[in-house]
C-alpha cells in the first residue's frame, strides 16, 4: 500500500513538470453529496482551511443531492488564462467546472495532487469575504501543507494553475 503510493506520488510529480498542454489527469470518484460542506472539508483531513469557509457562505444547489459517481480531469493551459477561458475550454470537451463541494471529494481521494499545482474550481462562485468581489475556491500547498482557500475569479491565472472539471451527465448540462 505504501509503495503504491510513493508511485503515485512519483507519477504525479513527473505530470508536473512535463509540458503544461500534455498533462491529462482523469479521476472517478463516488461523491455523497448529501454530506454537510463542513463535513467535506474535515473528511478531506487539511491542515490549513481559511476560516471563512462555513456552510452559510454556499449557495444552495440543487443538482447536488444524493450519491453519484463523477468524472473529473484536470485541464492546464500553456499560457495565463482567464476564469471564463478555462470555462469555454472544458465545455469544448464536453466538462463543466467543478463545484467546491466536488473540489472537496477531489481532495480528499486525491490529497497529493495538491502539493504540485493549484486546483481551482470555478462552478461555486462566492464574494470574497475580505475584498468584495467574485472568488472560487482552491486546494494548493504551501511549506508541504495543503490547504483550500479562497481566489479571486476576475483575473489572468498563472500558467501553472490547474482547473477541476466534471463530466456533464447526459440529461445535465
Amino acid at each position: 500500500e505504501e509503495v503504491k503510493l510513493e508511485e503515485e506520488k512519483l507519477e504525479i510529480k513527473e505530470r508536473a513538470i512535463e509540458p503544461v498542454r500534455e498533462i491529462e489527469y482523469v479521476s472517478q470518484i463516488i461523491i455523497d453529496y448529501g454530506i454537510s460542506l463542513d463535513d467535506a472539508v474535515k473528511a478531506g483531513d487539511y491542515e490549513d482551511v481559511n476560516p471563512h469557509i462555513a456552510n452559510a457562505d454556499f449557495p444552495e444547489n440543487k443538482n447536488e443531492q444524493g450519491k453519484r459517481e463523477v468524472t473529473f480531469k484536470l485541464f492546464a493551459f500553456d499560457k495565463e488564462t482567464e476564469s471564463e477561458e478555462a470555462v469555454q475550454e472544458m465545455d469544448k470537451e464536453n466538462y463543466r467546472p467543478a463545484t467546491f463541494r466536488e473540489l472537496m471529494a477531489f481532495g480528499e481521494a486525491n490529497p497529493e495532487v495538491q502539493r504540485y499545482f493549484p486546483i481551482n474550481a470555478l462552478g461555486t462562485v462566492v464574494n470574497h469575504p475580505k475584498n468584495n468581489v467574485p472568488a472560487v475556491f482552491e486546494l494548493w500547498s504551501y511549506t508541504g501543507k495543503r490547504r483550500v482557500s479562497y481566489n479571486d475569479s476576475v483575473r489572468k491565472w498563472d500558467r501553472y494553475c490547474r482547473f477541476l472539471g466534471v463530466l456533464k451527465e447526459k440529461n445535465n448540462s
